[in-house]
């Protein structure tokens, strides 16, 4: 049975590096101006646009929130992913990790409205995956109550000239806040092959953020 952890290794690396990391931020909280502590959890479903690969992933996402700072938060993506091929007739399953760090800075503009610009590095080791990306977005976003609805663009390269892992994406969807202390955000994402235009796939993501 294929899973994305094969063993509970990994699982085990990702809960202790969070844990540590959250550990870590909490500590440092009292000395840096602003600073929060935040663990979050992402579920993310891509489907390509014939339906014949679906990939599934969870990413633990440790982070340190400013809210007074130049930069707004600083994360950690940990990331196991599990492919499923059927191109071929017959379903074929692959696995790959990834660790990245995304920085992110957020703008306030006028009212309820808002934006923020990310920028990440990240590596992935896998079964034939295995290159160095990075991307930058910027999203526009809208309190409305509870909620903020998010618009946004992303663009991805590989950074070692690895081919097909360049994409261009939007994003946009929800993020409901619940008390002081939990906020959930769901995406819809679309991505675009740079050098083709064409339309390569649609992911769907859930993520649980908890702020210490």
């Amino acid at each position: 049975m294929n899973k994305i952890f094969p063993n509970h290794s990994f699982a085990f690396l990702c809960l202790a590096v969070t844990a540590s990391f959250s550990v870590t931020f909490a500590q440092a909280d009292s000395g840096l101006p602003g600073g929060r502590a935040e663990l979050g959890v992402l579920f993310d479903r891509e489907t390509s646009t014939d339906k014949s690969q679906v990939n599934d992933a969870v990413t633990f996402t440790p982070a340190l929130a400013f809210h007074n700072g130049a930069v707004s938060k600083i994360e950690l993506l940990l990331t196991a992913q599990r492919d499923k091929d059927s191109s071929a007739g017959t379903d074929t399953f692959s696995q790959f990790y990834g660790a990245a760090i995304r920085v992110r800075k957020d703008v306030e503009l006028v009212d309820q409205c808002g934006m923020y610009f990310r920028g990440l590095v990240g590596r992935t080791l896998g079964d034939t995956n295995r290159y160095l990306y990075g991307y930058s977005d910027a999203a526009l976003t809208y309190r409305l109550g509870l909620a903020d609805l998010m618009l946004g663009v992303q663009v991805q390269r590989a950074l070692d000239g690895t081919t097909d892992q360049d994409f261009n994406r939007l994003r946009l969807g929800p993020v409901f806040n619940i008390g002081d202390a939990h906020s959930i955000e769901i995406n819809w994402v679309r991505s675009w092959k740079s050098n083709s235009n064409s339309v390569d796939r649609d992911s769907a993501m859930v993520q649980y953020i908890y702020k210490f």
